[in-house]
């Protein structure tokens, strides 16, 4: 078992074969018990994150199709 931490929850990634290759999914749902920390996180670090996890997609998009065409 894991140190206990600010966030508990789930990061699972899913691949979903499309016509004209593959779809990767990625569910994460977390939950955050501290009422301050969830408070601060959602005033201040939310889109952060947000924009975090949506760069680090694109970045995996673009290595996928670096393999792919290599």
């Amino acid at each position: 078992m894991g140190v206990p931490g600010f966030f508990q929850g789930r990061d699972r990634w899913e691949c979903q074969p499309i016509d004209k290759g593959t779809c990767l999914v990625n569910h994460f749902e977390f939950q955050i018990p501290n009422p301050i920390v969830s408070w601060g996180f959602k005033t201040f670090a939310q889109n952060w994150t947000k924009e975090d996890m949506q760069a680090q997609l694109r970045r995996l998009k673009r290595v996928a199709e670096e393999i792919q065409q290599g």
